[in-house]
């Protein structure tokens, strides 16, 4: 729920930072055209991109999950078991929903503080709605569990469902996630990095799997995301184990683009 409350704040900031960056003219162009006001911009539609596929697909999971339930039953019983079947459904997905719940926030800040950056000193004046978006998003990390206790439990509740055997992943940083898991981190700065790659691990299958199905820009926001969420595991799977790794190559990213998608579109991508 929160994760959806997240993502409106951070569509609307990227549309009107896209919005301002195209009317703000500087040195005699709009500042559209500056290569790192682009990158920005690139950089925006990744970490939307991502957080709208683990999302969505999430509630998707919960909701076949749901149907299932209720679907073994007869009318009679389903309907009285509206709400257990909705408890089952939300149990059996936890770890994915604080995996949404953390990524998404932490997204939505990111997104945020890049827009206002587009506005320069005009973003943090009353005058422009970017301020209250950027003030207003920090409680998202605070409330419904602050991501440092969903952290916690991510890691805690997937070691209880498949203990400490190493999963073989599909990508490289779910690799590092299931050998990560395998160490049965104790400590909380290890459990809170083991975590991170539990979540980095569902947010790139999740934008992979999005970018697979409609291909064109979703595949440039998938490459940028790859490359960012690759940096970051090799990062965490290094305070969990001490041990560091090798970065995979970098895919080619357009980030041009990436940046004409969201000026056009004045929000992140659809499909």
């Amino acid at each position: 729920k929160l994760s959806s409350m997240s993502m409106g704040p951070a569509r609307d900031a990227i549309g009107l930072a896209a919005g301002y960056a195209l009317d703000r003219k500087q040195f005699g162009r709009a500042i559209s055209e500056f290569g790192l006001i682009r990158q920005k911009f690139a950089h925006m539609l990744a970490l939307y991109f991502a957080a709208e596929s683990m999302t969505y697909r999430t509630g998707a999971l919960i909701d076949s999950a749901f149907a299932s339930y209720v679907g073994e039953l007869s009318p009679d019983a389903a309907a009285a078991s509206v709400i257990d079947g909705n408890r089952k459904a939300a149990e059996e997905f936890a770890v994915e929903c604080s995996a949404c719940k953390v990524f998404t926030t932490e997204a939505e800040a990111a997104i945020v503080d890049d827009a206002i950056q587009v506005y320069g000193g005009y973003g943090f004046t009353e005058e422009f709605l970017i301020a209250r978006h950027y003030r207003d998003a920090r409680v998202s990390r605070i409330y419904e569990g602050t991501n440092e206790i969903n952290r916690l439990f991510m890691a805690d509740r997937l070691m209880r469902r498949v203990g400490s055997t190493s999963a073989v992943g599909d990508s490289y940083v779910s690799e590092l996630a299931g050998r990560a898991i395998a160490t049965a981190p104790a400590d909380q700065i290890r459990i809170g990095a083991s975590s991170d790659l539990l979540m980095l691990a569902y947010a790139e299958q999740s934008a992979r799997l999005r970018a697979a199905q409609i291909g064109g820009i979703g595949t440039e926001a998938y490459a940028l995301f790859s490359n960012w969420t690759d940096v970051r595991a090799a990062e965490a799977f290094a305070i969990v184990t001490g041990e560091s790794v090798s970065l995979p190559q970098p895919r080619k990213v357009d980030w041009d683009a990436l940046a004409t998608s969201a000026y056009e579109r004045r929000g992140p991508i659809l499909g």
